[in-house]
């Protein structure tokens, strides 16, 4: 799947999503009104306080309602949000400028669909409105159908699964292209089983002044709760970054976010995030209990594995983690993954980290795609039955270029 493409997804019919637009600055709400008929929606309408909000739903009965957290009156959206869920049961995702502070943490909490940061990417407010649309129609189905036979159930169900497959495939970033020195390759291969689709995702994210993050992750789950989970997640990651790049900065509020939002199903989230600095190839990173990293010297004779700098995503708000720093050496080769790689399995055996590094190494030398060789390598060990997502991100160096300018 193209990650550039739209998400083809409407919801349980064909019927175009109808949304109600509660935002108090009138030029920021004419362009998002604007902007959300150039996706597909039907904009039913545009208000500016919580109480016209209110009264506005129950005339018009929108599929889904994009409020902003500060509105004038005396209901702020977060209040507003609370009456039209408990009156109306319509999904509300929140508009926001800010990625932090309290009034954000209190956002998270009462409103499960999601919120998006301003100012509102195409691909970003489509995919945070399709995914509220899909979460609020699954959970209506699954009301419906635990009252109904084992068959609707089973197809429930499954449309649940294709959703989760859908989802799960958009969190895939493009590698970027055209940066001197350097060439990125990835590889994502989906678990055998629909029902075994888990959380796997990464990304790439231009910060400027010779910068690039990147971060690749796994959500604790399977299905459509990790899908939805990694939707927020992604989205919160990059908005962190943007502001603060450092890594151990946004793990820490990445972390705090995630404590609030995770559930039964899905608990924790592992994850590697890191800034790349174009003129010195050097990489800092934060390794949140993830898979380790493994670096490959310039003779790919040898690998080092980059451990975890502190514990999993989601468990405990106050911890911290560290950062560290390496330096990608001209002809070397930087290989992240998930967890579905070192768990390939035949007869009991894992392909294990033993394997990750034989692979790189032998893989290195060669022009071939080296994330597409190891994704290959770990397939062919466990008979091409994988039990787990796979993600691979590979940041090559070249051996001819030694140093971009500053």
């Amino acid at each position: 799947m193209d990650p550039s493409s739209p998400i083809e997804l409407k919801g349980p019919s064909a019927q175009v999503a109808r949304i109600l637009v509660v935002e108090d600055e009138r030029i920021v709400a004419m362009g998002l009104r604007n902007q959300l008929r150039r996706l597909g929606y039907e904009v039913v309408g545009t208000v500016t306080s919580g109480e016209q909000a209110i009264q506005k739903v129950e005339e018009q009965i929108p599929d889904l309602v994009l409020m902003d957290i500060r509105l004038e009156g005396e209901m702020d959206g977060i209040e507003a949000a609370r009456t039209i869920r408990e009156r109306f049961d319509i999904p509300v995702v929140y508009l926001t400028a800010y990625s932090g502070g309290d009034i954000l943490e209190r956002a998270k909490i009462t409103e499960p669909y999601g919120y998006i940061l301003k100012p509102y990417e195409d691909r970003d407010l489509h995919v945070v409105i399709e995914t509220a649309l899909y979460k609020h129609h699954a959970e209506k189905d699954l009301r419906e159908k635990q009252r109904s036979s084992r068959k609707a159930l089973g197809e429930a169900l499954q449309r649940e699964r294709a959703i989760a497959r859908t989802l799960a495939e958009s969190f895939l970033g493009s590698p970027p292209t055209g940066i001197p020195g350097l060439r990125f390759e990835t590889a994502y291969e989906p678990a055998s089983s629909a029902e075994l689709i888990g959380g796997d995702f990464f990304d790439f994210i231009e910060l400027g002044a010779n910068r690039l993050g990147l971060f690749i992750g796994d959500v604790c789950g399977k299905g459509l709760p990790a899908a939805l989970l990694t939707a927020s997640c992604r989205h919160m990651l990059r908005a962190y970054a943007l502001e603060d790049a450092s890594p151990e900065t946004v793990v820490r509020r990445l972390n705090r976010a995630l404590c609030h939002q995770a559930s039964e199903e899905c608990t924790f989230v592992t994850l590697i995030y890191g800034v790349l600095h174009l003129a010195t190839f050097d990489f800092a990173y934060a390794n949140a209990g993830h898979c380790p990293a493994v670096l490959c010297a310039p003779n790919h004779a040898r690998c080092t594995a980059l451990d975890a700098t502190g514990g999993l995503l989601g468990i405990e708000p106050s911890w911290r983690w560290a950062s560290e720093r390496v330096q990608i050496e001209p002809g070397g080769l930087l290989t992240l993954f998930t967890d579905g790689i070192l768990e390939a399995r035949r007869e009991g055996e894992m392909f294990g980290l033993a394997g990750v590094e034989a692979a790189v190494c032998d893989l290195a030398g060669a022009p071939a795609n080296v994330a597409s060789g190891l994704n290959e390598r770990a397939r062919a060990f466990a008979g091409h039955d994988l039990n787990d997502d796979v993600a691979v991100v590979v940041v090559r160096r070249s051996a001819a270029l030694q140093q971009l300018a500053a």
